[in-house]
């Protein structure tokens, strides 16, 4: 029998099994054998799927890896060129960040000092005109200097955009506060099955999921 008749010819005994297992009651001992066996019977079926399908997935698995093996030889030199320039474009728009902000809090200093001499010369001006009260009052508000923006230098490029992801790191564990931690879940479940009924962790309910396995027998 050649590949194709053998793949054809499990596919459609395959299809027969769920009418075969929708038609299974199962309310005495002999149906829970009958059952026990016809489950064999799936993993019998899934065993020569396995051996039909195998060499065909393994040799599409091997053509694959070839395949994209050569396109990553052929894309390598561009990765390597993108991330040079990325590197380069990234770094300059660092520096024209810097070199704005640095301008921009010079700038609303600026504008607050501007903002601050005004006050006084219109104080001044009311004092002078007699309006003592209206100067004191003038002098006693805050100061709100106009916003200043300075804009970095990096040119807008359509189709190119970088953005800023935030990142963290942990200086001091013991200071993190309790909603920002996680259970590891990993070395619970690891200490669950280990000691089974006998595990107690304090907030942690433990219990047992029963699941079945056969062999095609």
């Amino acid at each position: 029998m050649n590949e194709q008749a053998e793949v054809e010819t499990v596919k459609q005994v395959a299809l027969s099994f769920p009418d075969r297992a929708r038609q299974i009651v199962i309310e005495t001992p002999e149906h829970y054998s009958a059952a026990a066996g016809f489950l064999k019977e799936i993993k019998a079926c899934r065993k020569r799927i396995a051996d039909v399908f195998g060499p065909i997935v393994k040799a599409a698995h091997e053509a694959h890896k070839r395949a994209k093996a050569a396109q990553t030889e052929a894309d390598d030199p561009l990765d390597q060129a993108e991330g040079l320039i990325k590197g380069a474009m990234v770094s300059y728009d660092t520096r024209q960040a810097e070199v704005a902000s640095q301008r921009q809090i010079e700038a609303e200093a600026a504008a607050r000092r501007a903002e601050e001499q005004r006050v006084i010369d219109q104080a001044v001006a009311l004092e002078q005109a007699g309006e003592v009260e209206a100067a004191q009052e003038l002098i006693a508000a805050p100061v709100v200097a106009p916003v200043v923006m300075v804009e970095s230098a990096t040119p807008t490029v359509e189709g190119i955009s970088i953005r800023a992801v935030w990142q963290f790191q942990v200086t001091d564990p013991n200071l993190v506060p309790r909603e920002w931690l996680i259970v590891d879940e990993k070395k619970v479940g690891a200490y669950v099955r280990a000691v089974k009924a006998q595990a107690f962790i304090p907030g942690i309910k433990v219990f047992p999921v029963r699941s079945m396995s056969a062999r095609a027998g």
